[in-house]
């Protein structure tokens, strides 16, 4: 991204924005203040100019890239056998790479790593006759299995203790009315927008729209609709239902969702790995010092604001994973033109729902990537940063290092659609949200008798969680 926008640019986009918003703000409550016109257009020129900037990222690396690694693959030497480590046996996934629903980047990832305990906490039954069809051999001796330590032996055991408390089975009453909060926001905003109401249709749409997240995550996690005989497996029956579902509301928000899966299921299962996580690739935007002083040496002078800029940038959040949906489509046309009639139509469905009042679209986005990007940020991104992928921890110890909770009891809970329970939700992905805050006493006591740190703050402590880890001035007294 720097060698389109330099770091001024950069910091010019953010004030940009910022100013935008300040003045938009001022004319929506009756206050406009000098300058409020030349400000907004000179913020939506600016905000113009910069969205070219990242498309023009996005189309390199996107495509122009993509098409020359398909051109240096044809030219290549011939292909040699990729192995990754499942149940005590060397399994040879060389040409189910490209197969696999989740990503092949995740596959090439654990190359030569013990995988077992990513692959029983996120695939469903359908996943291990696959794995039964592909070629194995013994493991050597130099493999080191993780899955066969005592600590993730003991950590299955408490797994199976909550697949017998009932913890997997679906509460229904909670599924819906965490649907009831996405969809009743939703049509009630659009209609205040048809009704002259832009300002309250706006912000209850934004809601809508940032509940959606926390739900179809839910649903693409395939932790909604059970299977099995005690409707607490995640079979191969109800995953086309559950992902139905999950790419119904993806597409309502204008997300791509097989973009979100192959970032989202890569983040879980390596989560915070330097080089590893998509997620935590947020240079030079927003560079995590974390009290190490060569980062901080490292740092520009505008980057030296970060902790400043840091909460105002989060609310640029849904245009950006908007511009990256968008990217990812067009990379792969015509391969995905049903997807891109579906984008098309809620671009269109978008415009002409806000027509005459797009400054309440601008304000609608900006809300909602605030809120959502809040909450993303908090969890992680503040946590330890693991330096590569041969760290030999198993699940539960990764995610006590790399998770964060928020605390806040049921209130918060429910506003974030229950993922306040990271720390829960890492261990237990398939398991539905709405049980996650009773699975957390069992998961505070194991890591009490391993001596693993339980990591929960509030909201605002999270907040500041991020800032520390974003400082550098400390660092170089």
């Amino acid at each position: 991204l720097r060698q389109y926008m330099t770091s001024t640019q950069i910091l010019q986009f953010v004030f940009c924005l910022i100013g935008l918003v300040y003045a938009q703000s001022m004319r929506i409550i009756g206050k406009p203040c000098m300058g409020t016109n030349a400000a907004e257009w000179h913020g939506i020129i600016m905000y113009g100019v910069y969205l070219g900037l990242f498309a023009a990222f996005f189309f390199d690396n996107y495509i122009r890239k993509k098409a020359g690694k398909k051109s240096a693959a044809k030219k290549g030497e011939k292909q040699t056998t990729h192995e990754v480590i499942l149940f005590g046996k060397r399994v040879d996934v060389t040409n189910f790479i490209k197969k696999h629903p989740g990503g092949s980047k995740v596959l090439r990832i654990f190359e030569d790593r013990d995988a077992t305990e990513q692959f029983e906490a996120y695939h469903s039954d359908r996943a291990y006759r696959w794995l039964k069809a592909l070629p194995k051999r013994e493991v050597l001796d130099s493999d080191f299995l993780v899955s066969e330590t005592p600590m993730a032996k003991d950590f299955k055991a408490m797994i199976e203790k909550m697949k017998k408390l009932g913890y997997y089975k679906a509460d229904l009453l909670e599924e819906i009315v965490k649907l009831l909060l996405c969809f009743v926001p939703y049509a009630y905003g659009h209609y205040l927008l048809f009704n002259e109401q832009p300002l309250a249709g706006s912000l209850i749409c934004a809601f809508g729209l940032y509940y959606m997240g926390w739900v179809s995550h839910d649903y693409l996690h395939h932790a909604v609709i059970r299977g099995g005989p005690n409707r607490d497996e995640t079979t191969g029956a109800v995953v086309p239902l559950n992902n139905a579902m999950g790419y119904l509301i993806g597409f309502l928000q204008g997300y791509e969702v097989d973009w979100w899966r192959a970032r989202h299921n890569t983040h879980h299962v390596v989560t915070n790995e330097h080089g590893n996580d998509p997620d935590i690739k947020t240079a030079p935007l927003l560079t995590y010092v974390r009290n190490k002083p060569a980062i901080a040496k490292g740092l520009n002078f505008f980057q030296r604001w970060q902790q400043y800029y840091y909460l105002p940038l989060m609310a640029i959040l849904d245009y950006y994973w908007r511009l990256e949906s968008i990217a990812y489509i067009v990379a792969r046309l015509p391969r995905y033109w049903k997807q891109a009639m579906v984008m098309t139509g809620h671009i269109v469905w978008t415009a002409y729902a806000f027509y005459g009042n797009y400054k309440y679209l601008v304000l609608m986005s900006l809300v909602r990537g605030f809120f959502t990007g809040t909450v993303v940020f908090s969890t992680h991104y503040g946590e330890d940063i693991l330096d590569d992928g041969n760290h030999g921890m198993t699940l539960v110890e990764q995610t006590s290092k790399t998770s964060r909770n928020i605390s806040g009891g049921y209130v918060a809970n429910l506003l974030t659609g229950f993922l306040s329970l990271q720390t829960e939700h890492h261990l237990f992905p398939m398991m539905p949200t709405a049980n996650l805050s009773k699975a957390r006493p069992l998961v505070m006591e194991f890591f009490k008798k391993h001596g693993l740190e339980y990591r929960e703050g509030s909201i605002v402590e999270c907040v500041k969680q991020n800032i520390r880890a974003l400082r550098y001035d400390h660092v170089l007294h």
